[in-house]
């Protein structure tokens, strides 16, 4: 004879859902939300340490300075505690000023280039400085200047690796920013980033043209460019004309 909650137990098994029972099921639901926290957090903390390392990254390429700026030369001093490469200067360029009058004061009417000789420093040292002399002064557009015109300072562009691979360009005593070479931590999400925002901001224009356009086609105005350009445009000939324009 078989004991009575034996046939409760085997009724309650040709019964049972293949899906599962309420506690497994939420059993299931608290381990999917604890893991998408702990991924979330995990994201969160490695995304605050990349920020971090690319600031202390930043900071570090800010030491690398110009120094005894004048109109013969540059020197480009390492004040960080590491060396750093391939220093160029990009780009030595002056404005050129002309006296208009007391009244108007002084306008900028042409530039000059040069470059810098060494073309290059393959290293510099922790410490050290590099001495560049600016050389072949030209136009960029190919005109004789003035030589009574007055120069203005000098304005230096230079750019340079740092010891984690990371090209840097840096004008005058400007931040430095990332110019190539190893980028920096975070670099790829901060481009990914950005990506999104300009989709969300090209989106949202295009609905805004869209809804301008809705609205101005239901006023009679054109639903699009064209046809508020020829709207506008017969609203004019009519004024032109004295005709009574139409309602706006």
């Amino acid at each position: 004879m078989t004991a009575p909650w034996l046939l409760y137990a085997e009724a309650d098994s040709a019964t049972a859902s293949p899906w599962g029972t309420l506690p497994q099921w939420l059993s299931f639901v608290g381990t999917v939300v604890a893991t998408t926290a702990a991924v979330w957090i995990a994201l969160r903390q490695r995304a605050a340490e990349e920020r971090v390392l690319a600031g202390r990254q930043r900071e570090k390429a800010a030491h690398v300075a110009l120094e005894d700026l004048d109109e013969e030369g540059v020197t480009v001093r390492n004040h960080s505690q590491t060396p750093v490469t391939n220093v160029h200067l990009v780009q030595v360029e002056v404005y050129l000023d002309e006296l208009i009058g007391e009244e108007e004061g002084w306008q900028t009417v042409g530039r000059l280039r040069a470059r810098g000789k060494p073309g290059k420093l393959a290293l510099l040292p922790a410490g050290d400085g590099g001495r560049f002399t600016f050389v072949s002064w030209h136009s960029p557009e190919g005109a004789t200047p003035d030589p009574e015109l007055r120069r203005g300072a000098p304005q230096v562009t230079f750019s340079y690796t740092d010891a984690a691979g990371t090209r840097w360009r840096r004008e005058d005593y400007d931040l430095p920013v990332p110019w190539g070479g190893v980028p920096l931590p975070g670099a790829a999400a901060q481009r990914r980033r950005e990506a999104r925002r300009k989709r969300r901001r090209r989106w949202r224009g295009r609905l805004l043209a869209l809804r301008r356009g809705l609205k101005s086609g239901l006023r009679g105005r054109g639903f699009t460019r064209k046809g508020r350009r020829n709207y506008r445009a017969k609203q004019r000939a009519k004024a032109r004309s004295g005709q009574p324009r139409g309602r706006d």
